[in-house]
């Protein structure tokens, strides 16, 4: 099966590349992400203590009974290695055909 020209691996690294440098530059502004509580109550579900423990049950507890907002902040690192891998599969996207 050939893939048409239009979806060529350049055409989508240059798509990928401009994501991703939007994405690292939204985190190099951004400090943290603040949850809604249906996104809490999500993550206390999937990744926290299990329910019939005690730790799960004061984990509901706080989320429940508390501000129900999760605040995120993303590393440092994170933010850098974002803006570095959009660059580089930009100027791939670009550039790429003049390598082959």
């Amino acid at each position: 099966m050939k893939i048409p020209l239009r979806f060529d691996r350049f055409m989508l690294a240059r798509f990928l590349g401009v994501l991703l440098l939007l994405a690292g530059a939204q985190l190099q502004i951004v400090d943290s992400f603040v949850l809604t509580s249906e996104a809490t109550m999500f993550l206390v579900d999937q990744y926290g203590a299990s329910p019939s423990s005690a730790k799960g049950s004061i984990q509901r507890m706080m989320v429940e009974s508390g501000p129900p907002r999760a605040t995120v902040t993303p590393p440092r690192s994170v933010r850098w290695s974002t803006l570095s891998v959009g660059l580089v599969a930009l100027a791939y996207g670009i550039w790429g055909r003049r390598w082959k």
